[in-house]
């Protein structure tokens, strides 16, 4: 079996793995009703077991960064929308010239007293669904760089998805997924197998095969530009699996795991139980980082390094 690439490749690797019938009452009446049931247990398995070693591993895969505009005398900042479990990497100022601080430091919130203070030193923490800084900021001049553990899209077959012909600075074409209707919004997904996202949230109009952006340009340059045969997916949906490479078969085993335990065979619910230990095993050693002499390379100046540190 070859890696899946599409998500129809990793729903078509499940069915065989587990046994799945095209049509499969105890999943759905229909094909459609089946094939939606079982990329619900893909993403459950992606976005818990393999999130969970993903983030032990601090591994860099799923760090995205967003800078946030401080408002003066304002302490409390949304975190991003897609910040998986609450997870921060790292938190630093930049100033109006582009240049960013060292990692502010990070107080749990029980100990967070407050304190008169210099801006330019502050803390943070975090309070529900909330950044917090202490002092507050009085310079309006400076942006909040916060880096994040950014949950995985969820998987969407590639009919459902558009794939990119041409790409312009404020259109794309390409033939339009299946379900779009006009005004959407929509993610930009690198179309290779890793699935990196590109840009979230991007506000569109379309007619015929063109879509056109209701504001801001996509890049075209640099390592976040969009290219011919990557994909403009409904917003937080994606048809390429922004999983590792490395993780595939310990997400087909974990979702064959709970599909085994649906259709009620203990047999094979033993099987691939067992299965999804030892790929978990080989997964958490592809992807911890090494103290041997073979250790893997982290670029220093990449915010993939910070991933799963909270201080």
């Amino acid at each position: 079996m070859t890696l899946a690439t599409t998500a129809d490749e990793l729903l078509s690797d499940l069915k065989t793995r587990a046994g799945i019938p095209d049509l499969d009452g105890r999943f759905g009446s229909t094909a459609a009703l089946i094939n939606a049931a079982l990329l619900r247990i893909l993403d459950e398995t992606i976005r818990t077991k393999l999130g969970v070693s993903v983030y032990r591993a601090a591994d860099g895969r799923w760090i995205a960064q967003t800078d946030l505009t401080l408002t003066v005398n304002v302490e409390s900042y949304a975190l991003p929308e897609r910040c998986w479990s609450g997870s921060m990497g790292q938190v630093s100022l930049v100033d109006s010239a582009g240049n960013e601080s060292l990692p502010l430091e990070y107080v749990e919130w029980e100990d967070l007293v407050a304190e008169e203070g210099v801006w330019a030193a502050p803390r943070y923490t975090f309070v529900g669904d909330s950044l917090q800084l202490l002092p507050a900021p009085t310079d309006a001049t400076l942006t909040l760089r916060v880096r994040y553990v950014r949950r995985p899209s969820r998987l969407a077959l590639v009919a459902a998805c558009t794939k990119l012909t041409a790409v312009g600075a404020t259109t794309l074409s390409g033939t339009i997924g299946s379900g779009w209707t006009s005004p959407t919004v929509v993610d930009l997904v690198r179309g290779n197998t890793h699935g990196t996202p590109l840009e979230d949230d991007v506000a569109v109009t379309f007619t015929g095969t063109t879509i056109t952006r209701s504001s801001g340009t996509t890049a075209t340059t640099g390592a976040k530009l969009v290219a011919i045969g990557d994909y403009a997916c409904l917003e937080g949906t994606t048809c390429i699996p922004q999983v590792p490479e490395e993780a595939l078969t310990y997400v087909l085993e974990q979702a064959a795991v709970i599909c085994s335990r649906v259709m009620g065979d203990m047999e094979a619910l033993r099987m691939h139980s067992t299965a999804a230990h030892e790929a978990q095993g080989d997964l958490n050693k592809a992807i911890g980082k090494r103290s041997d002499k073979s250790a893997k390379a982290i670029n220093r100046t990449s915010p993939l390094r910070f991933a799963g540190r909270r201080r």
